[in-house]
């Protein structure tokens, strides 16, 4: 059985990539301080972290509906 990658997972690795370039392209061009820079990239990986935690909880919620909805039917059809 071939394991898919989850939804949750693609998004938060395209925010990520995404602040990475940013980071990137941006912080060779301020004059902020060493701190107030990782502090700003701590802040975006708390942001990833809880996107991910929320987008796969949100997966589980409907993966369990969808599986209660489909036992519901099964006992009606009976």
């Amino acid at each position: 059985m071939k394991r898919r990658i989850r939804k949750s997972t693609i998004i938060v690795l395209g925010f990520a990539l995404y602040s990475a370039a940013i980071y990137a392209y941006f912080i060779p061009r301020t004059d902020l301080s060493g701190r107030r820079i990782w502090f700003t990239l701590a802040l975006n990986v708390v942001v990833l972290v809880a996107l991910w935690y929320l987008y796969r909880r949100k997966e589980d919620l409907a993966a369990k509906r969808k599986k209660e909805m489909n036992i519901n039917q099964e006992k009606d059809s009976v």
